[in-house]
């Protein structure tokens, strides 16, 4: 996403944990596109636990920028059925998955809808949420949980927000990106749905200023409408017997 961004000449800000890799990622936008600006803030969403260290740690340090767009795209997964998973993985899929984009955009909320008052020109929210969301699926259940509260506030923002900021809540099935443990990535990247980081953000900016909603490429758009077809029950059982096998291996 940074790099489209950059190619249109957005200067671009990174929030992560991680701060070895955002200056290899900014210093490979830098390379390529000298004129655009960029920042970094270091938060790790598993560790800010209120509204209030959201604005300390990240919307405080983005004051002095003129945000357009603002992507709230972190996130986890963590496997595993209940009675197994550890404590911690479940604690960390609520926290960067759920609590994070709720807390974030209530943390930001003043200076995205501001920007209409100051400059008469919208913003943009991008919440990343997951057809993870559309059942809540076992061996995966934390996850599908947190990423349908992040649904249900994305999608209700795009309402209130109408006019001053652009909101959608973008829903994809498999991603290759680094969201997976090191022992489940190839599993995942294998799934004859997945897509590339580049198809999924262009998928994004396609259906932003649109739609409220979107589950993005064309391939996990007919996904949902064939998991549509199907009863709750048999999407569940599948899940399941699905998972199980997974885990055996």
């Amino acid at each position: 996403m940074c790099h489209q961004l950059a190619a249109q000449g957005f200067n671009v800000c990174i929030v992560a944990r991680n701060a070895k890799k955002i200056d290899e990622k900014l210093g490979e936008i830098k390379a390529k596109y000298p004129s655009v600006e960029t920042k970094s803030i270091i938060a790790d969403f598993t560790k800010l636990f209120t509204i209030e260290e959201y604005k300390t740690n990240i919307a405080d340090h983005c004051q002095d920028m003129d945000v357009a767009i603002f992507a709230l795209n972190a996130g986890i997964t963590r496997i595993g059925f209940y009675d197994g998973i550890p404590d911690m993985d479940v604690q960390d899929n609520v926290m960067c998955n759920a609590l994070h984009p709720c807390y974030l955009a209530k943390a930001i909320t003043p200076m995205m809808t501001g920007r209409m008052d100051k400059k008469k020109q919208k913003s943009a929210m991008i919440f990343v949420s997951s057809m993870a969301q559309d059942v809540p699926a076992p061996g995966n259940l934390t996850y599908s949980a947190a990423k349908i509260f992040c649904s249900y506030i994305a999608e209700g923002l795009s309402y209130e927000f109408e006019g001053k900021v652009d909101v959608i809540n973008y829903m994809p099935a498999v991603v290759k990106t680094n969201i997976f443990k090191p022992e489940d990535m190839e599993t995942s990247h294998n799934d004859p749905s997945a897509i590339t980081a580049t198809e999924a953000v262009s998928s994004i900016f396609r259906d932003l200023g649109i739609d409220a909603m979107t589950y993005g490429d064309i391939k996990h758009r007919n996904l949902h409408y064939m998991m549509g077809g199907m009863s709750k029950n048999t999407m569940m059982k599948m899940a399941n017997d699905g998972m199980r096998g997974h885990l055996a291996k």
